[in-house]
């Protein structure tokens, strides 16, 4: 690699990651906040390709219990293909395993599967990334069953996540909850809060699904319930029609898939999620849709 360093990201490095992440055709400035957010605010790490001053790539890894992610990677076009990608990704897992992660998780696309693969992950299945061009259609009203979210509302969300992803997303949910504000590990839970979040209910007030904001502020976020009819409604209950959007879900989802379908969804490109170690025992058919392709 010559003259660059990897290094941990500084204050100062965010505000020029959008450029980076335009160039290399991965989300732009929502990536560069994506980062930001993950090491301000969720305990996590960011990581820098420098040369002469001048940023070349990208990555980070942010820890949900043992369950490590690795995402946001990217080299500007004309350093690829030099071990940037490799080292990038090298320094994000290397935080992770320090970190306790037991298991580390990443989102391949065809371009970066090469890379992960020779650094020992496997493939573990496939994500779809989902656009609608046009507004989305929407219901006149609410479906029945969904409102938005109470405060007493949030053990039974921490609840349904964690029995859909198999992973300890407490510290990410608790900040949304709270509007964007960091909540340490172990807190009391908020007197207040569920800001953006909705809540599917069930017949005696049994909490069935639960749709929370997307951490950057973009519209979409997580959809994760317990069956179909509960994630059908909670898809459409979070689409503001207008501009573009977007959702990702694993594809081991069909019903998702069909009810963003019929909300003018169309599949627009899919990803491999790829691991390193054993993955956490989690049920993909109740993730209707995801935060991102970082972490899912």
């Amino acid at each position: 690699m010559g003259d660059v360093v990897v290094r941990a990201a500084v204050g100062g490095d965010f505000g020029r990651l959008g450029e980076l992440f335009v160039r290399a055709e991965l989300g732009g400035p929502s990536m560069a906040a994506t980062l930001e957010l993950v090491q301000a605010r969720l305990g996590g790490a960011a990581f820098v390709a420098e040369a002469e001053g001048r940023l070349l790539g990208a990555s980070a890894a942010v820890a949900f219990g043992s369950s490590g992610w690795v995402g946001g990677v990217a080299v500007v076009p004309e350093r690829r293909g030099a071990g940037l990608g490799t080292a990038l990704t090298g320094a994000a897992v290397d935080w992770l395993r320090r970190a306790g992660a037991a298991c580390v998780s990443l989102h391949a696309t065809d371009l970066g599967r090469p890379v992960y693969e020779r650094l020992g992950f496997a493939a573990q299945g496939r994500w779809l990334f989902l656009s609608a061009h046009a507004p989305a259609r929407t219901p006149s009203t609410p479906p029945p069953g969904v409102r938005a979210g109470r405060p007493g509302d949030l053990r039974a969300v921490l609840a349904l996540d964690l029995a859909a992803t198999g992973e300890d997303r407490g510290r990410l949910l608790r900040t949304l909850w709270n509007g964007g504000l960091p909540v340490a590990e172990g807190a009391c839970l908020p007197v207040a809060g569920g800001a953006g979040f909705l809540v599917a209910e069930a017949a005696g007030g049994r909490l069935s699904g639960f749709h929370a904001p997307r951490p950057t502020g973009a519209a979409g976020g997580a959809t994760v319930a317990s069956d179909p009819g509960a994630g059908a409604a909670l898809l459409a209950a979070w689409q503001q029609p207008g501009e573009r959007a977007t959702a990702v879900l694993p594809e081991a989802n069909p019903d998702g898939r069909r009810a963003l379908e019929a909300l003018g969804y169309q599949v627009a490109r899919a990803t491999t999620l790829m691991r390193q170690g054993q993955g956490p025992a989690c049920r993909p058919e109740q993730v209707f849709s995801g935060f991102n392709l970082f972490w899912g």
